[in-house]
């Protein structure tokens, strides 16, 4: 991989993680916002029980390739 890829690659990640964490509620603008996300069919809230920005590392952790 190039240096270029892997930059832009760290910065798309952590554009998505900032971006969980205010929807999990997680910083100052959780003051001011709050977000939820429901599930179109069940009409269940997709933030019940979980934390979306750790589960986004997990899945990367899980699924990342060491190239």
């Amino acid at each position: 991989m190039n240096a270029y890829w892997k930059t832009q690659n760290e910065i798309i990640k952590g554009v998505i993680h900032s971006i969980l964490v205010m929807i999990d509620g997680g910083d100052e603008l959780a003051d001011n916002y709050l977000l939820d996300l429901i599930d179109k069919e069940t009409q269940k809230s997709l933030l019940t029980g979980i934390s979306l920005h750790e589960e986004f590392y997990g899945y990367l952790l899980d699924n990342e390739d060491d190239e």
